[in-house]
């Protein structure tokens, strides 16, 4: 071998640590850094030979090819530093808006977020909708209402109605099959298995439900139970009310059939299907106009076994006029027409029902859910479809217990008030929207002056501007023809403290007659609007009086009402100018008396009684049911006679009195009515039966 020290030897030495030298000053520390962990250690390697001995030739050859291997390294190296560079010039400017992204981030944080009084917001959301729907009731750093907790999640109406129990990224969804099960979508539509974030019904939830064993809907299709084959035979609801067909998903009456095997057929002799599809059902077809329900219902015409709605009167005159606003006979029924009728009805003035719709009176607005006696008790003062709900503080603020002082006017959520904070200050809900400004120690906020109620946004939107023991009313009709309700509504006059279109359009003209404006108040004009009016329907006040207000002035103003078909209160009395009970003919008259035998009038009692036989005979269970003699203040069968009278004898062939009841034999059951006109001429445990294929 030669000697390193040999002139030849060490040129070549020398070249190749010139060499490696010069590549590795190509790669700068900072390059070093971004190369691969395999690739730096094969160059520090490699660099390692760089200044060692070289004693032989051997060595020498050696440290040219360490020289070439590092070369090729380094440019391996290069070549991956250029891979990255154009990687990052195509990622600058989408890394250019991500840094734009976190530096505005971190302004809001840093600066805005300290800016906003996140316990306030909270307070704020916590009062909102969404917080009782959706659980989001906490606020974030930027002062947005979200949900922080699944206990959140876990109070909220979406949990309880649609599994909707477990907080993910903000918002409440359905977790796993857990939250289904406790759900109402669970327990009433078998949607108890959760998939793609909702709870859907199975084949083998849909067998298992409550509605399979009560409704029949235990077969699955298309992603929900539906009642098919033979799903409805073994229901309540083919036992009970003879729905033991399956059609169109849903167990209805088929066919008579399906009555006869009911209890409604056995216990109240409906045998019959009446109506088609989902609305047909078993009913008892009537034979005596006596049994329709008149006044309760205004269905007062029998015709083809059923009680039909012949009239207006009929209708205006019933119960269900002045409870729910079904006045006019529209089809054979009673229905909701004008908005006057629904004004005036119980519905209106209890729960916001005040708008006619599809025959209905139905909540149309938040307006009517505020006027309404469910808002001024219990804060039901949003509409939520059609029904009055408590959704927040402004609800509480709007009840009674609130004005008068209680302190009962702060939102506690789960659709209750509690006691309000004493914060009374501009920017509060109290202040801000009802003019309440001014903290009153025990009671909360009140209204104490003009400026706070001018201020709010009641007096904007429904003029109520002027402060009065303690809250905002409309006092004016200054007041009302400021607001907007004015402007969008023509609620432009100021009538016991609220803005309306006056007294032609207000409830009190509807129900009292009270339709003409006179002195800052209503009146009744004249008999007419007296007569077109609920209380005269009611109460017989159906003629104008001395003093401006609708009153009974004869006996044809009380026989005409519904508290003389209700309580016998047909005869007029001068003396109180009202409707009263004369003695046995008016309870005649009356309702109770055809049901339940109250004929006889008690002075002492002041009511009409059940007191004899003859007050049993006068009833549809002495016709119908043999149940003709009183024995132990209530009517009942007591003889051979009150069954063969009766229509158990006549329809369904029970005309022989045995053991306190009328049951049917072999021969009765052939000669009645139900026998020629039904099938049911087997003798069965003392009544006419059918045998069934």
């Amino acid at each position: 071998m030669g000697d390193y020290r040999d002139g030849g030897l060490k040129e070549r030495v020398e070249t190749a640590r010139a060499a490696m030298r010069s590549n590795k000053v190509l790669l700068l520390e900072e390059a070093r850094a971004k190369l691969p962990p395999g690739l730096l250690a094969d160059l520090e390697e490699l660099e390692g030979h760089l200044e060692g001995d070289i004693e032989d030739g051997e060595a020498a050859k050696e440290l040219e090819d360490v020289a070439h291997q590092y070369a090729r390294r380094v440019r391996n190296a290069l070549d991956f530093l250029k891979q990255i560079d154009t990687a990052a010039e195509r990622a600058a400017p989408a890394r250019k808006r991500r840094n734009i992204a976190i530096a505005v981030v971190a302004f809001l944080l840093l600066v805005a977020a300290p800016l906003v009084n996140r316990a306030r917001v909270a307070e704020i959301c916590a009062a909102t909708p969404a917080c009782g729907a959706d659980g989001q009731c906490s606020a974030t750093l930027l002062g947005a209402c979200t949900a922080l907790s699944d206990a959140e999640c876990a109070a909220s109406a979406g949990c309880t109605a649609e599994g909707r129990c477990t907080l993910a990224f903000g918002k409440c969804v359905v977790g796993g099959n857990r939250d289904c099960g406790a759900s109402t979508a669970c327990r009433n539509d078998a949607a108890c298995t959760a998939k793609d974030g909702a709870c859907v019904a199975s084949a083998e939830s849909c067998s298992a439900s409550l509605q399979c064993r009560q409704q029949g809907t235990c077969s699955f299709e298309k992603g929900a139970c539906v009642a098919a084959g033979n799903d409805c035979k073994k229901t309540t609801g083919c036992s009970v009310a003879g729905k033991c067909t399956a059609a169109g998903g849903e167990c209805v009456v088929g066919s008579d059939p399906d009555c006869f095997v009911s209890q409604a057929c056995l216990a109240r002799q409906a045998c019959t299907r009446v109506g088609e599809g989902a609305s047909a059902s078993c009913q008892r077809v009537s034979t005596d106009p006596a049994e329709c329900p008149c006044a309760a219902t205004g269905l007062c015409v029998l015709a083809n076994g059923a009680c039909y709605a012949g009239t207006d009167a009929e209708c205006r005159a019933s119960e269900s006029c002045w409870a729910y606003g079904l006045c006019k006979a529209r089809g054979g029924k009673c229905v909701a027409e004008s908005e006057g009728d629904c004004r005036a009805s119980d519905g209106c003035i209890g729960t916001g029902r005040c708008t006619p719709r599809d025959g209905a009176c139905v909540v149309d607005g938040t307006s009517a859910c505020e006027q309404s006696r469910a808002c001024i008790q219990g804060g039901l003062c949003t509409r939520d479809g059609n029904e009055c709900v408590l959704r927040g503080q402004s609800d509480c603020l709007l009840t009674q217990d609130c004005k008068l002082g209680s302190g009962m006017c702060a939102y506690a959520g789960n659709h209750y008030c509690t006691k309000l904070a004493s914060d009374c200050s501009t920017k509060t809900v109290p202040c801000a929207s009802f003019g309440l400004c001014t903290s009153v120690p025990e009671r909360g906020c009140e209204a104490k002056s003009r400026e706070g109620c001018v201020l709010s946004a009641r007096c904007k939107e429904r003029g109520e501007c002027t402060p009065d023991k303690g809250r905002c009313i409309a006092a004016t009709n200054e007041d009302c023809k400021a607001s907007a309700g004015c402007k969008e509504r023509g609620e432009c006059f100021a009538l016991e403290g609220v803005c309306t279109q006056g007294c032609a359009h207000s409830p009190a003209c509807a129900r009292a007659g009270l339709c003409a404006d006179h002195e800052g108040g209503c009146t009744a004009a004249d008999d007419a609007s007296c007569r077109a009016s609920l209380d005269c329907a009611r109460d017989g006040a159906c003629s104008r009086g001395s003093r401006g207000r609708c009153e009974p002035a004869s006996d044809a103003d009380c026989a005409a009402s519904v508290w003389c078909a209700r309580r016998g209160r047909c005869s007029f009395d001068s003396a109180t100018s009202s409707c009263v009970v004369r003695g046995d003919a008016d309870c005649a008259r009356t309702n109770d008396c055809f049901t339940q035998g109250k004929c006889t009038w008690d002075a002492k009692a002041e009511a009409c009684m059940l007191k004899s036989s003859a007050d049993c005979a006068k009833t549809a269970d002495c016709r119908t049911n043999a149940e003709c003699t009183l024995a132990d203040g209530v009517c009942t069968r007591s003889s051979e006679a009150d069954c063969a009278a009766s229509e158990l004898c006549t329809r369904d062939g029970q005309c022989t009195f045995f053991g306190g009841a009328c049951i049917a034999t072999a021969e009765s059951c052939k000669a009645s009515r139900t026998c020629r006109e039904r099938g049911r001429c087997e003798l069965s445990q003392g009544r006419c039966g059918v045998l069934l294929p």
